[in-house]
């Protein structure tokens, strides 16, 4: 049972890398030793094969960072469209490394062949590594296994068991706990060869079982309860399998960690740390970058209008609070009169507000006071993408109100997120903005990050509740 899944990942990777730098040099034959070969004459190879490196080092991280070693695809489909979705950014990242990397200009069409068949050999590759290890498994004995599950944790172990890489036979199953619940009727329904057998005295029960495997997936309070008999069952079979009961700590998915051969489990970790923090950092270096240069005419045209139409200055400096909790300044252009807070503090934006410059309400139902937060995302205190930052006195009155709020600090704040591009902005229902932030956090990852800006843009700045 050890052996399941991510332990081939190495050889995932390993394979995946080799074979997309072949694909390289394939590309570089097909266009100067075929048919497709130009008058202009054959460049030197070396040119070629110092890329692949880069090419190494591009689609290890892009298929790192998109999960496609981690996700369990349920189908051949589903998988080929996340290879296919990370080939597409890593050939974008690489062609703008070809374009700034030195002077020489790379074959259009070796790039272009590259780009057409290292996804179609990629997928190849998977499907035939996908058949090798079906046919492997066939000559793999069943494994005998036994299951001990309070009821309403038996889709866990059907989950487990789907995931398991060689074949596997239920012995039987005992289901600690009501047998009439719902979830434990459905799963039985649905998986019919599994029998059930209840017993009274369940350490008698499973010294007459000869299976070598046991799942145990109780809930937290059946361990505690059945621990003295737990002791007995694990002496009488070869393999033990615990599925923790972990819902009380967990919000957020985390692996339990060994610090110096001390187990510790992280319920609030994410995704986006190591190798994740390092491909958002470079997609907001460079999205900040070209977001800059391509509105610097339009911020221009803004700065002298607010100039033009009200005393005081340009940009409002308003404190927020973003990642782990640490405050920074947030920029915006500056959309109300001076002395708008002074009398009525910190409240929530409404429709209609009086304090607001007729320069400002323009820029706010348009979006475009927030374009000067490029600079905070340069800085590195916000993102793009992740949670709209708050005020430190609303962060107070919210975390006290909302389970699981301050889950939103886990990740920097952005400019634009899951909850904006639905519809959660202004003055929306609070709690469902949570949850989109909450579901951001817990699932990020790099395509998610660029399908967020994708829909930014293509609904546009302009939003009913933008005032």
């Amino acid at each position: 049972m050890r052996f399941h899944n991510p332990s081939l990942s190495p050889i995932k990777v390993s394979m995946d890398i080799l074979l997309v730098c072949l694909l390289w040099i394939l590309s570089f034959y097909l266009r100067f030793y075929t048919y497709l070969s130009a008058e202009k004459g054959i460049p030197n190879w070396s040119l070629y094969i110092k890329l692949l490196p880069f090419i190494a080092l591009i689609w290890t991280a892009v298929f790192h960072g998109m999960g496609i070693y981690s996700a369990h695809f349920r189908t051949p489909f589903l998988e080929a469209m996340g290879v296919l979705r990370a080939c597409l950014i890593a050939t974008l990242l690489f062609l703008a490394v070809t374009f700034f990397y030195e002077e020489y200009h790379y074959s259009r069409v070796t790039l272009a062949l590259f780009a057409c068949i290292h996804p179609i050999g990629l997928m190849g590759f998977r499907s035939l590594f996908r058949k090798y290890m079906r046919h492997h498994r066939k000559n793999i004995p069943p494994q005998q296994i036994l299951i001990l599950a309070t009821g309403g944790r038996l889709q866990e172990v059907e989950t487990f068991l789907q995931n398991l890489p060689q074949p596997w036979e239920v012995e039987a199953v005992h289901s600690v706990g009501n047998a009439e619940e719902k979830e434990e009727a459905q799963l039985f329904c649905l998986t019919k060869k599994w029998p059930m057998r209840m017993e009274e005295n369940m350490e008698r029960y499973f010294s007459q079982q000869y299976a070598r495997s046991l799942i145990i997936a109780l809930s937290h309070a059946q361990y505690q309860k059945l621990q003295a008999e737990l002791e007995t069952i694990w002496n009488q079979i070869p393999e033990v399998v615990i599925i923790p009961d972990l819902t009380i700590y967990q919000q957020v998915p985390s692996p339990i960690q060994y610090i110096q051969q001390v187990p510790a489990f992280f319920p609030h970790e994410t995704a986006l740390t190591g190798i994740g923090a390092i491909q958002k950092r470079i997609l907001d270096i460079a999205g900040s970058l070209f977001a800059l240069l391509l509105f610097s005419p339009l911020m221009l045209l803004i700065v002298a209008l607010i100039k033009l139409t009200s005393r005081g200055p340009i940009f409002y400096l308003q404190e927020r609070v973003g990642l782990d909790g640490n405050r920074f300044f947030m920029r915006k252009f500056r959309s109300m009169s001076v002395t708008a807070e002074k009398e009525s503090g910190a409240v929530w934006a409404k429709k209609n507000d009086a304090r607001v410059t007729k320069i400002g309400k323009f820029l706010r139902a348009t979006s475009l006071d927030e374009l000067p937060q490029l600079l905070n995302v340069l800085q590195g205190d916000m993102s793009l993408v992740g949670p709209r930052p708050e005020r430190a006195v609303f962060v107070d009155q919210f975390r006290t109100q909302i389970p699981q709020y301050m889950l939103r600090h886990k990740v920097k704040a952005g400019m634009t997120g899951w909850a904006q591009i639905n519809g959660w902005r202004g003055s929306t229902d609070l709690q469902k903005r949570i949850e989109c932030d909450l579901y951001y956090v817990k699932n990020w990852s790099l395509w998610f990050d660029c399908k967020i800006l994708f829909f930014t843009i293509w609904k546009g700045f302009v939003h009913q509740n933008a005032y």
